[in-house]
């Protein structure tokens, strides 16, 4: 089973290629990073993630476990 732990950041972090923002990451123990989509009302994959924010949530998940 994988674990995964949820971030919240205190900035938004662009996510999706319309310019929308999110707060709220899962990142799986594989450092698998997915954004919650509030409008399908679950987590999804976002490709418009750049590596430093990659980098980013992953350390702050890495902090949370």
């Amino acid at each position: 089973m994988t674990r995964t732990t949820e971030v919240t950041t205190a900035t938004a972090i662009r996510t999706y290629s319309d310019g929308s923002t999110c707060r709220r990451f899962s990142v799986d123990s594989d450092g698998y990073v997915s954004a919650y989509d509030d409008t399908a009302g679950h987590y999804t994959t976002c490709h418009s993630l750049r590596p430093g924010q990659v980098r980013y949530l992953r350390a702050l998940a890495q902090k949370a476990r």
